[in-house]
């Protein structure tokens, strides 16, 4: 096996990737119905200058 760290991720590796993690969590989670979830970060004015965004499922 191989392990590989790129920024130039092809769609090809992102479909199977994608693929993989989704039919795992999804035989798990009790919960189906998703969430959203946003974290940021703020300077001292109160701009936004990084974050996170994405969907919490589960319970």
């Amino acid at each position: 096996m191989d392990f590989e760290i790129t920024d130039n991720i092809n769609e090809k590796d992102s479909e199977i990737i994608f693929k993989g993690l989704l039919e795992y969590n999804l035989e798990r989670i009790e919960d189906k119905n998703p969430m959203d979830l946003g974290i940021s970060l703020h300077d001292e004015t109160g701009r936004t200058v990084a974050g996170l965004i994405g969907s919490t499922h589960g319970n």
